[in-house]
């Protein structure tokens, strides 16, 4: 091998992976973020307790969401226009 090809290949061999930099670690992010809240290094000190009306409010409306079936299929309007975008 020539002094060439061996410095050809020690570049390559540095070069960052092909490709843009957000596709080659989807997720990582929200991985560390995930460990981050499960751990509870970055807790919060001051407690924050839901106040009893709210608390039940919310698992009045919880609850009530089990009342409807989940639709086997969802409609989407992606890539539809939003009526009143037009002309903006």
């Amino acid at each position: 091998m020539s002094s060439g090809a061996a410095a050809a290949d020690a570049t390559a061999a540095e070069a960052p992976p092909a490709g843009p930099p957000y596709t080659r670690h989807v997720g990582e992010a929200t991985h560390r973020l995930l460990a981050l809240q499960r751990e509870g290094r970055m807790a919060s000190e001051v407690p924050r307790p839901v106040p009893g009306e709210v608390a039940q409010r919310s698992r009045a409306r919880y609850l009530k969401s089990f009342e409807h079936e989940i639709p086997e299929h969802f409609k989407s309007s992606v890539g539809e226009k939003a009526s009143g975008m037009a002309g903006r």
